[in-house]
């Protein structure tokens, strides 16, 4: 595999963290979905129901609606899965332990900056010294 820049490369160690919080944004749409679309409120009216051109009850609607997110949250699921397994690809192109923590705290566990600065005892400016180092052996290795 070629990548040629930098930010390209971060783009593609970042692609499971961002389909992680495309995943939890549609299991909050999910939840509300099931709280809102299942709901059957008797209504009384002397009026005749029914009718009209949609042949689906709105439950039959809210069904089919759950059925259809969830198999988008599945579909992502399974490219999130992909991302992660290329991103630890990319992380394993390192030999320096030092940089493979780095870049494992940064990508695959979503940590900010400052709380690996923290967790690793180093300074802010030290572990983006570290990062950018990690990002450049990884692009040496997936050019050669």
């Amino acid at each position: 595999m070629v990548i040629t820049t930098k930010e390209e490369l971060k783009r593609k160690l970042k692609s499971s963290w961002v389909l992680s919080l495309k995943v939890e944004e549609l299991h909050y749409q999910l939840k509300e979905l099931e709280a809102t679309g299942t709901k059957v409120t008797p209504s009384y009216s002397l009026a005749p129901a029914g009718g009209g051109d949609n042949n689906t009850s709105k439950p039959e609607q809210a069904a089919l609606a759950i059925y259809e997110l969830k198999q988008e949250i599945n579909a992502k699921i399974e490219q999130q899965c992909a991302a992660v397994r290329e991103t630890y690809r990319l992380i394993d192109l390192l030999d320096d332990e030092l940089l493979k923590l780095v870049m494992i705290k940064r990508y695959a566990k979503h940590k900010p900056w400052e709380e690996i600065a923290v967790e690793m005892g180093y300074s802010w400016q030290w572990v983006h010294k570290l990062h950018s180092n990690a990002l450049n052996v990884i692009l040496v290795k997936c050019n050669k």
